[in-house]
């Protein structure tokens, strides 16, 4: 790394400073979706063999699989937020009308009699 030409001084000193002899880039994708990149970095030159590649595989589509929940998990977190700042301001969803309009026989619902009493 000291002498190749595709980095720059700055990353070179980086990488020095953290005493990296070797590097393995690693895109964390899901769904079409690109989150960044895991660096596997190491103290002496490495040559990664089949299954090494097929273990950092596994730890890469876990990565990538944890951010993709987490920003889920953040967008249902938002979602609700809304829907709570809808029901303390007023705001009723369409979808509750009828229960807001009518909620003991909207609770009860609603009885059929064929005999017509």
């Amino acid at each position: 790394m000291q002498t190749d030409p595709h980095l720059s001084d700055r990353t070179r000193s980086l990488l020095t400073k953290f005493q990296t002899r070797s590097i393995v880039l690693f895109p964390l994708i899901t769904s079409n979706q690109w989150y960044g990149m895991l660096t596997v970095h190491f103290g002496s030159p490495k040559i990664l063999r089949p299954e090494d590649l097929g273990y950092f595989e596994k730890v890469v589509n876990q990565a990538a699989a944890a951010i993709y929940n987490f920003l889920l998990l953040e967008a249902e977190t938002k979602a609700v937020e809304k829907r709570k700042r809808q029901m303390n301001s007023g705001q009723v969803p369409c979808r509750n009308l009828a229960r807001a309009a009518y909620p003991t026989d909207f609770n009860q619902g609603f009885r059929h009699n064929p005999a017509g009493g």
